[in-house]
């Protein structure tokens, strides 16, 4: 008796470890099944001008360097703005770029005297990176202070921002000669008059002379 009831206690322990095992291993296989997904990588990245030129590869903008006003002795006909490595402008929100001038009053902007340039062209250049603007103008620049800014709203593939900066631009050409006008005619009354022993010659009128630079 002894015998046969140490082999029924045998017998029920055994059981009890088998369908603790059983459930072990399912448990592991039910969590070996389970399915870890990962969130969407959402990243917004800044990006900076990093360098501004004149159909030159001299950049007379750098980031985070104050330049104050740039003087330059040709009217630009266009101007290109680098951005940083590995964005992509959208070319649909170039109009947070503006180009704007003093209207003669130099260094002051705000004043009411401010005229706005109207580019003939805004085009995203250097592909395929695409982190490059070119800003083409329609008409010859004249003597004074240029305010070329980006907004925060110019947008890239990559959602990113600009960060809103602005940079200026002092555009001096220097005297030059407009138009030559030998003997010329003036009205005399009813009549007219032709003066043959003199020539006028016409500066821009940005630039006075004065009476001894003019005779020289």
């Amino acid at each position: 008796m002894l015998s046969s009831w140490r082999g029924s206690m045998s017998d029920l322990f055994s059981r009890r470890r088998r369908r603790r095992g059983s459930s072990t291993t399912r448990l592991r296989e039910r969590r070996g099944n389970q399915r870890v997904e990962s969130l969407e990588q959402r990243r917004v990245m800044a990006f900076d001008l990093v360098a501004a030129y004149a159909e030159s590869s001299t950049p007379f903008y750098v980031k985070d360097v104050s330049v104050g006003a740039v003087e330059l002795n040709d009217a630009p006909q266009q101007i290109t703005l680098k951005f940083g490595p590995g964005v992509t402008i959208d070319a649909a929100t170039l109009s947070a770029i503006s180009v704007v001038r003093s209207g003669g009053a130099r260094d002051v902007f705000g004043n009411g005297n401010d005229v706005a340039i109207v580019p003939g062209s805004v085009t995203v250049d250097d592909a395929p990176n695409g982190n490059q603007v070119v800003i083409r103008f329609a008409e010859t620049l004249t003597d004074d202070i240029y305010r070329i800014s980006v907004g925060g709203g110019l947008g890239s593939t990559a959602n990113g921002n600009a960060t809103p900066t602005s940079f200026d631009l002092r555009l001096d050409l220097g005297a030059f000669v407009t138009a030559v006008v030998p003997q010329p005619v003036s009205r005399l009354g009813t009549g007219l008059v032709q003066t043959r022993n003199r020539i006028d010659v016409y500066f821009n009128r940005e630039d006075p002379l004065d009476v001894s630079s003019a005779q020289t």
